[in-house]
């Protein structure tokens, strides 16, 4: 279910202790134990999270932040999570932020569904690899790309008007290290253990969390082709593609947050 956040958001008491405020100058609702995701189809952990929660039927509300009209810097939502980083999530009493592992973790930690359908035991060196690595080569990415406007209108530039700006520099780095490591070194992980999924023939978070990432730099890159070219069966990252699109694209919860998020970029821009 999706509400809307500045009519709900504070009705919670959810500050991250037992005796938060129960409302911020809103109506107020009973939440109760309700888990509320409080996030932005337009940012990838958000998607990621969205399709767990999906696939693994578990009960949730989604408030949707749109952050390119810049609602995460309004002080509605930075009361919520002064960092005012993206996704945010409350569960009863708690409030949850910070890295994808974090989301995970606490997940997995009070949801015997997530737990049983997206933990496993190989995916901890795959998580601090998205986190450390591609993680922050996809925010600084979007960040470089997208220009963020109150009127969330025009905001996606394309690569080629980003040339011989002050971030072409920055962008070339990381779109580089995006193409000359982490796609070939995906590639090799597959070829090594021979699986469907990153962690094993079992989908797990890190594989959703992976995909989403990868989605986001080829969307905004205009990259796609990479893993598909235009003759749609020829690419150099086989096991790659196979994974991003025979197996993860093909998962309509998966492919409907990204089909999602595709919409957002081609509204503001015809880009996608």
């Amino acid at each position: 279910m999706t509400v809307n956040w500045q009519q709900h958001i504070n009705k919670m008491g959810c500050s991250g202790s037992k005796t938060g405020p129960e409302s911020l100058d809103r109506p107020r609702i009973q939440m109760g134990n309700k888990l509320v995701l409080l996030g932005d189809y337009f940012n990838a952990e958000t998607r990621a999270l969205i399709a767990i929660l999906q696939l693994s039927e578990t009960p949730f509300t989604l408030m949707e932040i749109d952050q390119l009209k810049e609602e995460h810097l309004k002080d509605q939502y930075l009361q919520v999570n002064p960092t005012g980083q993206v996704p945010t999530m409350l569960h009863g009493s708690f409030k949850i932020i910070g890295a994808a592992n974090m989301f995970v973790g606490y997940l997995a930690s009070c949801m015997p569904r997530v737990r049983e359908k997206f933990v496993s035991q190989d995916m901890e060196a795959m998580m601090v690899w998205y986190q450390a690595r591609l993680r922050p080569v996809s925010i600084r990415l979007t960040q470089a790309i997208s220009k963020f406007k109150q009127s969330g209108s025009q905001v996606i530039t394309r690569q080629p008007s980003i040339k011989g700006t002050d971030q072409s520099d920055d962008i070339i780095r990381d779109l580089n290290e995006f193409l000359k490591f982490h796609l070939p070194t995906l590639e090799r992980r597959f070829e090594t253990q021979s699986t469907k999924y990153l962690c094993g023939d079992r989908m797990c978070a890190v594989d959703i969390l992976f995909f989403c990432e990868i989605s986001q730099i080829l969307v905004l890159t205009e990259k796609k082709e990479v893993l598909m070219n235009t003759n749609m069966n020829q690419t150099q990252y086989p096991l790659l593609a196979s994974w991003f699109f025979k197996y993860m694209n093909s998962v309509p919860q998966v492919e409907a947050v990204d089909k999602r998020f595709r919409e957002i970029v081609k509204k503001h821009n015809n880009f996608y």
